[in-house]
């Protein structure tokens, strides 16, 4: 008996390209239409030129400008002046200077300019407040910035706000911003892995990513499981990264970072005469232990195995070493949280302050007494 086999490879290989070709299509009319339903329902968080690029810091406020910020839970205007800080001109009129460095907490994102805790702040207790917050900077952005303006201002005592959810992943300079054409650029560093370059040359082109790494960052759940595929990297920090009991390379070089950075904006400081006072910052996950802790059995971690407080009490233990007086806003925070539970310090999605928030900030820090 005769068996004939008709196999034809060409043919069988030209299904199988035409095939491919139609699911890369596919994928990409997927990609290309969430990316036009993100460029429009989803616009920037930033105006177009409300930064501009800096030679030494990276980027700056854009001075002498009236925008509009607009996005999810946030619709509110901003100035800023001469200096390119969001406040009104600054002028020295016989009171004391506050220099107050820090990012969007500082700046004031999502409220407007009259509930921001710095402005409440300069009229509790009567001196004057430079606000010169940038949103994104870290301890090492403020440090450039003190170099650059303190000789200027002349301030009595500099200010930092460290928000503890990303000024030590800031401070290892992984995220290199600059400006180009009025929009952010990122240019990673020769150091980063293959997955970072890979994600940074994928943000700056597409609005969709950019988008989808900030819903992961704000998800403990989804972080968690981008880590455990290994697709975030190992130049992430990310914050569940900061409360792990085992604390992990990463994060023990962003201290030492931190710290080496910290001394030397100190030495800026002392350098103009001014003395430098650090404000810590906590995020939302802090101050609502109860609810960090059922979201870590709905990813099926132990509770135990975190300490929300452990970047506060080793960053306040180097500010004691250093001789640099502080005020951790956490306790006071959680304090408000349980005495008034109905009260929303932050924004419902964002990490920022609501006006609560703001306000709260203003009492406790001129109740510290920090200033005088």
């Amino acid at each position: 008996m005769a068996i004939s086999l008709h196999w034809k490879p060409g043919k069988e290989l030209r299904n199988l390209s035409i095939n491919l070709a139609l699911s890369l299509l596919s994928v990409v009319v997927c990609v290309a239409a969430l990316e036009l339903l993100v460029r429009v329902f989803v616009p920037p968080w930033y105006p177009p030129y409300a930064f501009t690029a800096d030679k030494d810091i990276g980027y700056t406020n854009t001075p002498n400008m009236n925008l509009r910020w607009t996005g999810g839970e946030f619709d509110f205007s901003a100035r800023t002046n001469a200096l390119g800080f969001r406040d009104y001109p600054f002028k020295k009129d016989g009171r004391k200077v506050v220099l107050a460095l820090g990012d969007s907490f500082c700046w004031g994102f999502g409220v407007d300019f009259e509930k921001i805790y710095l402005t409440i702040l300069e009229k509790s207790v009567g001196t004057r407040i430079l606000k010169a917050g940038v949103c994104g900077y870290g301890t090492l952005h403020a440090e450039e910035l003190l170099k650059k303006i303190g000789p200027q201002i002349q301030p009595d005592i500099v200010m930092l706000n460290f928000f503890i959810g990303n000024d030590f992943y800031e401070n290892t300079g992984v995220r290199n911003l600059t400006v180009v054409d009025g929009r952010f650029r990122e240019v990673p560093p020769r150091t980063s892995s293959f997955v970072h370059k890979a994600i940074t040359m994928l943000r700056g082109r597409l609005r969709l990513v950019e988008f989808a790494i900030s819903k992961i960052k704000s998800s403990p759940p989804l972080f968690g499981f981008v880590r455990r595929l290994g697709l975030a990297g190992n130049d992430l920090i990310g914050e569940m990264d900061l409360y792990t009991a085992t604390e992990n390379p990463q994060v023990t070089g962003a201290y030492a970072v931190t710290k080496k950075i910290i001394v030397k904006l100190n030495r800026s400081a002392n350098s103009i005469g001014a003395k430098l006072v650090v404000v810590l910052i906590p995020t939302k996950n802090q101050v609502d232990p109860e609810r960090f802790e059922n979201e870590l059995r709905r990813m099926g971690l132990d509770p135990a195995g975190y300490d929300l407080d452990r970047p506060n009490r080793l960053l306040k233990k180097t500010l004691d070493e250093l001789g640099i007086e502080s005020l951790d806003l956490l306790p006071g925070f959680r304090a408000n949280r349980k005495s008034k539970p109905d009260v929303e310090l932050y924004f419902t999605v964002d990490k920022h302050w609501t006006e609560s928030g703001h306000q709260l900030a203003a009492r406790l820090i001129a109740k510290s007494r920090l200033l005088r």
